[in-house]
């Protein structure tokens, strides 16, 4: 699964260095029987993980050599993409031990006649922000589109949004095509104060052949800091109106990322339902935050910060 580093200077080798340990393992399983062996194909299982999107994507649509495949079961996956299916995927709301993460539309679910918006804030478009994003458009479809109209909000904010945003919608351009979305930033009034102006709003009327405006997620991407008061105060608002708010804070550097969490208004932890905190090395100092419930002193964190992207924890 790779070294834990906190600068780029071995991570960016990271798939290669994968793909070389891979054929130091086939050359000492090659021949030899000693090896734990799969049941079914009597070949070794490797699960090997690629830390791009572009190389996962690659050994999605090609083979590994077939010297590799008649000793090894290859089984690739994708790090950010099982962490974001791991994160909003719950498997224990019907369990009454505590769970690991809730799903988007919380634990009381939505009906086709539910009031609420399901509204994901991704803090950060790095990889781990951007695979929230899409699995999240990918799951969360709700039966309240069809009788209320009410579409799921997937929210991108970052200091590069101008920039990153770009290379989001290229690489799905056909789903934005199709899709409501809107850009944002954060600009300086002639007061002195910070306002959020709407930029650009893409609505899919040229699609009408194809059933028009049908798609029951829509985006929004914000260039701006989540430090500044009025984007703070833009997503407590949020909050409020829609009752079923998840914010992922997923920048590269997981001191930025607490920072981020630490540094939200109280008031957004009230009506959020769970803040998640990116952290790739370790997640005590966060169990240490939410779970201190020994103290008499109100914490908004309690039930509501939790940590997630350990490379400890990554695959089980």
């Amino acid at each position: 699964i790779g070294e834990e580093t906190r600068t780029d200077d071995m991570e960016s080798y990271h798939d290669t260095m994968n793909m070389k340990c891979l054929n130091l393992i086939y050359e000492k399983v090659e021949g030899n029987t000693s090896f734990a062996k799969n049941d079914e194909d009597n070949r070794l299982v490797c699960y090997f993980m690629f830390e791009y999107q572009t190389t996962f994507n690659v050994f999605q649509y090609s083979e590994i050599s077939e010297r590799i495949k008649e000793c090894i079961n290859f089984k690739p996956f994708y790090y950010y993409e099982m962490w974001a299916q791991r994160v909003l995927v719950c498997k224990e709301c019907d369990k009454t031990e505590e769970y690991d993460y809730l799903p988007l539309e919380g634990e009381s679910g939505i009906n086709k006649d539910a009031e609420n918006q399901v509204h994901l804030v991704v803090v950060g478009m790095t990889r781990m922000g951007t695979a929230l994003a899409t699995q999240a458009a990918l799951m969360a479809h709700y039966p309240n589109f069809v009788e209320k109209n009410i579409r799921t909000k997937i929210t991108l904010i970052d200091e590069n949004a101008d920039k990153e945003k770009n290379f989001y919608i290229d690489r799905y351009d056909r789903l934005f095509a199709l899709s409501n979305w809107s850009y944002k930033e954060m600009v300086r009034s002639e007061s002195g104060k910070d306002e959020l102006k709407t930029v650009f709003t893409h609505t899919p009327v040229e699609f009408e052949h194809l059933g028009g405006d049908f798609l029951d997620v829509e985006w929004e991407f914000i260039q701006g800091s989540v430090a500044q008061l009025e984007l703070q105060k833009y997503i407590e608002d949020c909050a409020s109106k829609t009752h079923k708010m998840t914010i992922a804070i997923c920048k590269d550097e997981p001191s930025r990322c607490l920072a981020a969490a630490l540094n939200l208004e109280w008031k957004i932890y009230d009506k959020a339902m769970q803040v998640l905190v990116y952290n790739r090395y370790d997640d005590a100092l966060i169990e240490q935050l939410k779970n201190n419930e020994e103290s008499e002193v109100y914490s908004p964190f309690k039930n509501k910060l939790k940590a997630f992207g350990m490379a400890s924890k990554c695959f089980r």
